[in-house]
């Protein structure tokens, strides 16, 4: 299939931040844990921004839906930290709000496709028989730290609706990367935090292999660091 060259960027303007190539911030300007320091290449979205970014999509869930119950199927284990910012900020919104009622579970989920630094094409995920059979008929936020080729989300989410059928599916996911091929899968993300450009990035639950996502921020990995954390 044939994909477009230009992302269309425009849909994005109101429903997340947009970082363009050129924006990056040197990384001597952050605290970068030395075990990574010499791999890293630039710093695309500090961790200031990110947490500020996260309660705004914590309030944007809190108001949108407010007086259901929604499980939200954190996946492991890149989206955990997104996670657990995302639940502590909703508990804080909900123990300051008397105008609704909302009630969630949080549950985890195992879905991979990544080796190295591309995807394998193969999805894998682990399947709660258990959980899975409480979510028929009830609103599910599938929470994601990011959107890439689009393959893994577009074939979990025909997973759910296929066997386990759901009321609805929405998407809260941090990072989106400006990568055409996704577009061919027509994902529309409900929660959005970032658009960035189609680079390689690691950080802030993000990683590379497993190692990096310790890291406070979302950053570009240079090609040291590419062949330093490479399996082999």
């Amino acid at each position: 299939m044939e994909y477009v060259n230009e992302y269309p960027k425009d849909k994005f303007l109101n429903k997340s931040i947009i970082m363009e190539n050129g924006n990056e911030i040197n990384k001597s300007n952050f605290l970068i844990p030395k075990q990574y320091s010499d791999y890293i290449e630039k710093v695309i979205v500090s961790r200031g921004l990110i947490i500020d970014r996260i309660e705004k999509l914590a309030y944007d869930i809190f108001k949108e839906n407010k007086d259901k119950t929604i499980y939200f199927l954190v996946v492991m284990k890149g989206a955990v930290k997104f996670g657990t910012y995302l639940a502590d900020t909703i508990n804080q919104i909900i123990n300051n709000d008397l105008a609704g009622s909302f009630q969630y579970f949080f549950e985890y989920i195992s879905i991979s496709s990544y080796q190295n630094d591309k995807s394998t094409g193969e999805v894998k995920f682990d399947v709660d028989e258990k959980l899975f059979k409480k979510l028929k008929d009830q609103h599910v936020i599938l929470v994601e730290d990011i959107l890439d080729t689009g393959r893994t989300l577009s074939t979990f989410i025909d997973f759910m609706n296929k066997n386990y059928k759901p009321a609805s599916i929405k998407l809260a996911i941090l990072v989106q990367k400006m990568n055409p091929e996704h577009l061919r899968f027509n994902i529309d993300v409900d929660y959005l935090g970032f658009l960035l450009p189609d680079k390689f990035i690691v950080g802030f639950g993000l990683d590379y292999n497993q190692y990096f996502r310790d890291m406070n921020h979302i950053c570009s990995i240079n090609e040291e660091g590419i062949k330093a954390f490479k399996i082999k």
